[in-house]
């Protein structure tokens, strides 16, 4: 009677430590994919950040004598990331370093 509980409680005991490798190998992977994620925000952020100065060093045409001189700047405020491609899908494909 005894001998059969033991069994029992070793194959469960078994069972629980092969689960708990899957799970650690899952946290592994996400804890790998988490950094890539970052990475690319990191990339993306970057590449943010040279788009806006490009815009706000970038020279225009002398407006002309009817139209009054624009200055502006460009934040991130102000622009927003595309959502479900655009660039983002394209950084995403460039190889990262």
């Amino acid at each position: 009677m005894y001998a059969n509980q033991i069994q029992a409680q070793q194959e469960e005991i078994s069972t629980l430590l092969e689960n708990n490798g899957e799970y650690l190998s899952e946290i592994s992977q996400l804890q790998s994919k988490t950094r890539e994620i970052k990475n690319e925000l990191n990339s993306i952020e970057n590449f943010k950040s040279l788009i806006y100065e490009k815009i706000n060093n970038s020279t225009f045409p002398n407006p002309s004598p009817k139209n009054s001189p624009i200055s502006f700047n460009v934040s991130s405020i102000d622009l927003e990331m595309p959502k479900g491609g655009g660039i983002t899908s394209t950084l995403m494909k460039w190889p990262m370093n």
